[in-house]
């Protein structure tokens, strides 16, 4: 009986245009373990995006591919390379759809520390941009009220 190849798609992502070398290289990091993996016929996702944006067409596409059974097999970098949030989700959906993903790194890159903190920077410079918003909103009402 011959065994079944996977049906492979790699995903690369980073978060800033800066990054796009980063991107290159995570890419032909992922075609070289596919090749020496005898993993054929990729379908390749890649996209410049942060990991806490839930709108990320390549993303989509690549779930949408899964969920039309043309993918059985995801290649990542990094497990973060999906998501930053709501990893275990996002697993337990692929393995719900018989799809594994497979990291090729288990730790952490620095890059990919400084990736976190930025993804970080942006999740909270909104939130305290409003608050900060807000404050001063009381203050010039204070102000005009003259209080």
């Amino acid at each position: 009986m011959n065994k079944v190849s996977p049906k492979v798609a790699i995903y690369g992502r980073v978060s800033i245009r800066e990054q796009k070398d980063n991107l290159n290289r995570q890419v032909e990091r992922l075609r070289k373990y596919c090749q020496e993996k005898g993993y054929e016929e990729l379908i390749e996702f890649v996209e410049i995006a942060s990991g806490l944006n839930d709108k990320r067409r390549q993303l989509h596409k690549m779930i949408n591919a899964v969920i039309r059974k043309e993918v059985n097999l995801i290649v990542v970098e990094s497990k973060d390379r999906l998501s930053r949030f709501g990893l275990r989700l996002i697993y337990h959906f692929f393995e719900g759809m018989g799809c594994k993903v497979e990291a090729i790194e288990t730790e952490p890159s620095k890059d990919e520390n400084k990736e976190l903190v930025d993804d970080m920077l942006a999740l909270i410079t909104p939130f305290s941009a409003r608050l900060y918003g807000k404050r001063r909103g009381r203050k010039k009402l204070k102000e005009e009220l003259d209080i």
